[in-house]
Formats: C-alpha cells, structure tokens, sequence
C-alpha cells in the first residue's frame, strides 16, 4: 500500500513522534538533569557507552543501600504491626472477659435487689400492675352495685 500527499505527511509524522524520546534523565553524581522533548545525541563512540555504563552502575551501588533500608524498615514494619495485631487481639479478648465478668455482677445485683424486696415487703412491678388490674376491676364492679342499689331506690 502506498500513501501520497497530505496524508504521507501524517503518517509520516505520527512515526516520528511514536519513535521519539519524550523524557531524558541524566544523573551525573550529586546531580540529576531532566529534558522533555531532547534533541537526540551526536552518534557516541564506544568509549562514551562505556562512561554511561559506568555512571549507571554507579548510580546502582549508591541507590541499592537504600533499598536495602527500605526493606530493612518495611520488615520493622511489619513486625510491628503483627504485635500491635496480637495485642489487638489479646485486648479482645479481656473485654469479652470483663463484659462477661459485667453481666455476671449484673445478675448478682438484681438477684441481691429481689432479696432484699422480698425481705422488706416491697412489691415488684408485677406485683404492682397486678393490684392495679384487680382494683380497677373491683371499681368496676363496686360502681355497678352501687348503681343497682341506687337504681333499686329510686323505682321503688
């Protein structure tokens, strides 16, 4: 297939920017350089590789104890974490204790509470509720005897 013209062009174009560098870094040392868009370098003879070579592997020696800090922490790290989880976990399992040791107390407590009304004589609220029904109903039926008898009086 042959492509002509404007859209030769283009293509052409676009070819050239998908081959092209878009960012260089370049560390000398202490010092790091960044380019957006760079020319592309002059044909280096073998002596320059050999130099970028050398910079690289330097680069390398001075960035691995770093790394090998990075991993030493990451381990600290995790260390830590798996204690703080085991005392998590150990800090669970007290307060299930302790809240069992609660509702055991509670129960105590109510049961010392029942005891002591029972010794002193005050109803409890199901004792209470159950008077207020039978009054109520013993109300009811005073008021319709009263009614009879009133009623009785009255047609007499």
């Amino acid at each position: 297939m042959e492509v002509r013209g404007f859209g030769a062009r283009v293509l052409g174009l676009v070819v050239r920017a998908w081959n092209a560098t878009l960012l260089r870094i370049q560390v000398d040392g202490d010092r790091a350089q960044v380019s957006f868009l760079p020319s592309e370098p002059a044909a280096s003879g073998i002596d320059e590789r050999l130099a970028q070579i050398d910079r690289a592997r330097e680069s390398l020696e001075s960035a691995l104890p770093a790394v090998n800090e990075l991993g030493a922490a990451a381990e600290r790290n995790k260390a830590e974490l798996r204690d703080a989880l085991e005392l998590i976990e150990h800090t669970r399992a007290e307060k299930a204790m302790a809240e069992h040791q609660l509702q055991n107390l509670k129960e105590i407590a109510q049961a010392d509470i029942e005891v002591f009304r029972s010794l002193v004589g005050i109803p409890s609220r199901a004792q209470i509720a159950r008077e207020r029904i039978i009054g109520f109903i013993l109300g009811v039926i005073a008021s319709l005897i009263a009614s009879g008898i009133f009623w009785a009086l009255v047609r007499g």
